[in-house]
């Protein structure tokens, strides 16, 4: 069974074409985890009407990437088989693209990525954009996928994940995309690039500078060198523990870099 997860925060312009993209393809089940949206993002999924959408609503905002954790456990206890991630303002004409996704998962992948620069010298892209891009490259690097998988990352794009895949890794790691390519790696888990779609066609009018900081936010600093994180949260005793959002960025900085140390120094 595929599933799809759909992380939104504020997203009531560009949410129903979305969900329009994921009706469009074989997808049994549409889960949208609404991240504590303060506009009418719930009403739009509220009005759409099929059978395929289960909806999760949180009222106060979890973080970053929490909410991929989240959808990715309710589709495995749902019986999914292929999880797709695609976030709520991703409206462009990508359909043909994660349905590429989800085929190569189909035929034995565990994690499919989205190459979102394809055939672009990061040379000439914006500092932002190529600073993030260069900390993506070492990472695969560190995991000797630099060759298959360039600069292509879970935290940028589509993806989509196997049933094996989630059945292999704690299911918060999900929530920390770096860690989860990590974590698939090492554990000889199948990683590659199953798409490729430019960063702009990701959205019908994309906006990107906004983007770019939240991918900056979310991915910078994923190899600096930090000490052992505390205590992880609990993400799953008696529901979900809604952290502040400075906290929760904070521990998904220190727990990103402490596993790239620790590949590095295990092998």
């Amino acid at each position: 069974m595929l599933a799809a997860v759909v992380p939104i925060k504020n997203e009531e312009k560009r949410l129903k074409r979305t969900i329009e993209t994921l009706l469009s393809i074989p997808a049994e089940l549409i889960i949208t985890v609404i991240n504590g949206s303060n506009d009418n993002s719930y009403n739009v999924v509220g009005h759409i009407l099929t059978g395929k959408i289960l909806p999760l609503h949180f009222t106060e905002t979890l973080g970053f990437d929490i909410p991929r954790a989240i959808g990715a456990k309710a589709a495995l206890e749902r019986g999914a088989t292929t999880v797709l991630f695609i976030d709520g303002d991703m409206d462009g004409n990508i359909s043909e693209k994660i349905m590429e996704l989800a085929d190569i998962v189909g035929r034995g992948a565990d994690m499919a990525l989205t190459d979102c620069y394809p055939g672009e010298n990061i040379k000439d892209l914006s500092h932002l954009a190529n600073h993030v891009l260069k900390v993506r490259y070492q990472l695969n690097q560190t995991l000797g996928l630099e060759q298959s998988l360039g600069t292509a990352s879970p935290s940028h794009g589509p993806h989509a994940v196997s049933r094996r895949l989630l059945l292999s890794i704690p299911l918060r790691e999900l929530a920390i995309p770096p860690v989860s390519l990590a974590l698939a790696a090492k554990g000889g888990l199948k990683v590659h690039v199953g798409t490729r779609v430019p960063h702009k066609e990701l959205q019908k009018y994309p906006s990107c500078p906004a983007y770019c900081r939240n991918n900056h936010r979310g991915l910078h600093g994923s190899h600096k060198r930090l000490p052992r994180p505390r205590t992880p949260p609990r993400l799953w005793a008696g529901g979900v523990r809604r952290l502040p959002f400075t906290e929760a960025l904070g521990y998904f900085r220190q727990l990103s870099g402490w596993i790239v140390i620790k590949l590095q120094t295990k092998g």
